[in-house]
């Protein structure tokens, strides 16, 4: 079934212009915000803990906007499928280059912090823009085939793309400078093997996989923020949150990471993943849970 609707579906889908999809994407919100209402409940409670200074009139215009973003990720997530090198370099510029050559130079390693805020799937050019290998550490999908097709779509430019549970025998196997790139700002399946620090001014669980590995290997940790330039065009720039991780204090990097993350969303209330489930776990030591 699942072949049946990549090969009569999704690729053909994929095949078509860029304004015929964008069309599509108009479509799919009005039926994923106004007729079936896609997680609108998770929705809401994620821009009242993050905006409660807002009202509710706000947050729903902040929540339409977020929806008519995320159809056009979609949409574009299925152009991936097809998409040319040379179209996704005009749509996907990567800024910032240059502060990474004096690690490669050097025969190092980075960390690259991302996060769910624009259009994430099409990061997968950086492989190409940096001239130097990425990495990309993904959850493997249920079925297959499916799994063996988005893998072939990320890495089609070279960028690879490994499961979870191999990101540390991959670093230590590997000889060439290269760009790990962690998405930390989902939360973690396991809340008591998490860090928690202040985000959206609530204790929150993250994912301390990013640190933990560019600690114990030595890799200077960047933070790249993509930015929607307009509607179907987006820019990447980097800032350094860490050159010296191994001396870094426990935690010291996440918290820098969740600070940036936080002020990031904040300049783009409608590109962030804000129906995922952010804050669904809870500190064990609730008086800390609103300090």
């Amino acid at each position: 079934m699942v072949q049946i609707l990549y090969y009569f579906i999704v690729k053909p889908l994929s095949l078509l212009p860029m304004w015929i999809l964008y069309r599509l994407a108009d479509v799919l919100f009005v039926l994923t915000y106004y007729v079936i209402g896609y997680r609108k409940e998770v929705v809401k409670e994620n821009l009242f803990i993050a905006f409660p200074e807002m009202s509710e009139v706000e947050r729903k215009q902040l929540a339409r906007g977020f929806y008519k973003n995320f159809c056009d990720v979609i949409i574009e997530s299925l152009k991936l499928f097809s998409i040319s090198e040379k179209e996704l370099s005009k749509r996907m510029v990567v800024h910032d280059v240059d502060n990474l050559k004096p690690y490669f130079d050097q025969g190092r390693s980075i960390v690259g912090l991302i996060s769910h805020v624009s259009n994430w799937e099409w990061m997968v050019i950086s492989d190409k823009v940096l001239s130097h290998q990425s990495l990309g550490i993904m959850t493997p999908l249920s079925n297959k085939f499916l799994h063996k097709k988005v893998v072939d779509s990320r890495t089609k430019f070279g960028c690879r793309a490994i499961p979870k549970a191999e990101v540390k025998k991959v670093i230590s196997e590997t000889t060439e400078p290269t760009v790990y790139f962690f998405a930390s700002d989902q939360s973690p399946h396991r809340a008591k093997s998490a860090y928690w620090t202040k985000f959206f001014g609530r204790y929150t669980a993250v994912q301390y996989g990013a640190e933990k590995f560019a600690k114990e290997y030595d890799m200077p940790v960047f933070h790249f923020r993509i930015r929607r330039a307009k509607r179907g065009y987006y820019e990447v720039y980097n800032t350094a949150l860490e050159l010296n991780p191994v001396e870094a204090s426990y935690g010291s990097i996440l918290d820098t990471y969740c600070i940036e993350l936080e002020e990031h969303i904040r300049n783009n209330k409608t590109d962030w993943l804000w129906t995922h489930r952010r804050w669904k776990h809870t500190k064990p030591d609730e008086s800390l849970a609103t300090n």
